[in-house]
């Protein structure tokens, strides 16, 4: 940031130096001012002698130290007569000033205000809590994340193409029986679950008991409900078993499943299949989504 505003302060000096040396227009010293009059009815003019023109030379110069008379001793100063200071002041902070409001408008959250004209000297607010997805244990820790788009996870491309964005609750299931050891695909666990009618292309997951239902295929017991709150849910996760939660239609667009590893006093670690690949969620963000449903595959 130092570099940038040394370079915009250089940048404007150049350019207000090299606008007053390109604006010089040499002059003569006298000058005619040419005054119409009307006599008998017929145009004639008068030409002014110079000593009008010293007259009035004498009188701008009295009147310097006026605002509006800035302007005209720059543009009708002599070849060689030095720019007044103050013009070349006023030029260089108004182009500063006008940097400082381009920079503002184009880095995020006032980056250059609040470094060069409000810099108190406050530090960045440590995290509340140090701890991450590296301190989980036991299945949570095993726990890989899988794609639902991965067209490697699906039979064929035709599969691939029906069921790849309605398949997280499958994906979900997958992880979760794969962290205790097996090698499934999405592929597996979908033929299982699309034989018994527990989902669709259009609907995903048709009802929540359908988790137990597919998961029993497979050798795993399953508690699910809605009466764990989330604090039990990150405890139960911490200690090293993965839950699968839900975020409803209603409170996310088209509806996720997906696994959760842990947490702390801030944030939710999550095993997300979908596209955007969610790593960790705030607590009030991941309530805000969240729709109660949490399932906790156990193996028999």
């Amino acid at each position: 940031m130092p570099f940038m505003l040394v370079t915009l302060l250089t940048f404007a000096l150049l350019v207000t130096l090299a606008g007053f040396f390109l604006s010089v227009k040499p002059q003569g010293r006298n000058q005619n001012v040419i005054y119409p009059s009307a006599r008998s009815g017929r145009r004639s003019i008068e030409v002014a002698t110079s000593g009008t023109t010293r007259s009035t030379r004498a009188i701008a110069q009295r009147s310097a130290l006026s605002i509006p008379s800035f302007g005209g001793r720059v543009r009708g100063r002599q070849a060689g007569e030095p720019v007044p200071w103050t013009v070349v002041v006023i030029g260089l902070v108004s182009i500063f000033v006008l940097g400082l409001f381009t920079l503002n408008a184009v880095f995020p959250r006032n980056a250059v205000f609040s470094t060069v004209l409000f810099a108190n000297g406050s530090q960045p607010t440590p995290p509340p809590d140090t701890t991450t997805q590296e301190h989980l244990s036991g299945i949570s820790q095993s726990l890989v994340r899988i794609s639902q788009l991965d067209p490697a996870q699906y039979n064929s491309p035709q599969d691939f193409n029906t069921w790849a964005y309605s398949a997280c609750s499958t994906a979900s299931m997958t992880e979760v029986i794969n962290a205790y050891g097996h090698h499934y695909r999405i592929a597996d666990v979908l033929k299982v679950e699309a034989s018994l009618h527990e989902i669709t292309p259009t609907l995903g997951l048709v009802e929540d008991v359908g988790i137990q239902r597919t998961a029993a295929q497979f050798g795993f017991k399953t508690s699910w409900g809605y009466k764990l709150s989330l604090d039990q849910i990150i405890a139960t996760a911490n200690y090293g078993t993965p839950i699968i939660v839900d975020f409803p239609p209603q409170k996310y667009a088209g509806g996720h499943l997906l696994v959760v590893l842990g947490g702390n006093s801030s944030v939710v670690f999550l095993a997300d299949s979908s596209l955007y690949n969610r790593t960790s969620l705030t607590r009030a963000q991941f309530l805000k989504w969240w729709g109660g449903f949490s399932a906790i595959l156990t193996p028999n």
